[in-house]
C-alpha cells in the first residue's frame, strides 16, 4: 500500500475518485465512508476485519511488503492487526493482547485458529505485556486495571496476583521465567 491515501476500490470501479477511510484487512482493499457503510451492512462482509486507513498506513514498510500467500500451500494468510498489542509464543500457541478490546487471545500456531479469548473488563483493562511460564500459564499486565493477572493454559481460569494495593501503578511490562 502506498503512503498516500488510497482511492476507494468500489468508487474507482465507477470512475469516482474518493479517498479510502477504512482498510478491509480480509479483502486487502480500502473503502470510502459511504461504501464502508454499505459494506458493513452486507451479510457477506459485515464481519470482515477493518482498521482506519491512517492506522494501516503507519505499519512499517517491511510489514506491508510481507506476502499475503503461503508459498507452500498456495493459500492466502490471515492478517492480524493488533493496535498496541503484545505478542508471545509458547509450545504450539501464539498469544496476543489487545488494549482496545481489553482481551487476551490464544491462537494455534499450526492453523491460526482461535483457541480461546479472555475477555473480562472487570478483571483486566488495557492489557499490555504478556508472558507464558513453562506450564503454559499466561501472565498479563493490566495498565488501566493496575494489576498482573495469570490465566490458566486453557484461558478458563484467572487469578489477580498483583494489584494497585500492592503499589502497582500503570504497569507496562513483565517477564516470566520458570513456572508459577
Amino acid at each position: 500500500m502506498a503512503s498516500s491515501t488510497p482511492v476507494c476500490s468500489l468508487c474507482e470501479l465507477r470512475s469516482i475518485t474518493l479517498p479510502s477511510m477504512t482498510w478491509y484487512i480480509t479483502c486487502d482493499t480500502g473503502l470510502c465512508s459511504e461504501c464502508q457503510e454499505h459494506n458493513s451492512s452486507s451479510k457477506r462482509t459485515r464481519n470482515h476485519n477493518t482498521v482506519p486507513v491512517k492506522d494501516y498506513q503507519q505499519l512499517p514498510i517491511d510489514i506491508l511488503k510481507i506476502s499475503e500467500n503461503c508459498d507452500k500451500h498456495n493459500e492466502k494468510f490471515t492478517k492480524i492487526i493488533v493496535n498496541w498489542g503484545y505478542v508471545t509464543t509458547f509450545a504450539e500457541n501464539i498469544y496476543h493482547t489487545n488494549n482496545q478490546t481489553h482481551c487476551v487471545t490464544c491462537y494455534s500456531l499450526l492453523d491460526g485458529k482461535v483457541q480461546w479469548t479472555f475477555d473480562n473488563i472487570c478483571v483486566l483493562k488495557e492489557p499490555r505485556c504478556i508472558s507464558v511460564d513453562n506450564n503454559g500459564n499466561v501472565f498479563v499486565v493490566g495498565k488501566a486495571s493496575n494489576n498482573v493477572v495469570v490465566l490458566s493454559a486453557d484461558g478458563k481460569q484467572h487469578k489477580e496476583i498483583l494489584k494497585a494495593s500492592d503499589d502497582l501503578l500503570s504497569p507496562y511490562t513483565l517477564d516470566c521465567n520458570g513456572s508459577y
